[in-house]
């Protein structure tokens, strides 16, 4: 069976989705620190405020 041409990827192309993926990557951490800041903080409030 033939195989079918592969298209070269440029190691421009792959420096940048690798950028973009660790962007990504970084803004989801971002995001999920953020979330569970604000619940300890919640938490925190709702301890105070019970006492």
């Amino acid at each position: 069976m033939p195989h079918l041409p592969v298209k070269a990827i440029s190691n421009e192309k792959l420096k940048r989705q690798a950028d973009d993926s660790a962007a990504t990557r970084y803004r989801r951490r971002m995001e999920l620190d953020q979330r569970l800041a604000d619940m300890r903080l919640a938490r925190e409030l709702r301890e105070v405020w019970q006492t």
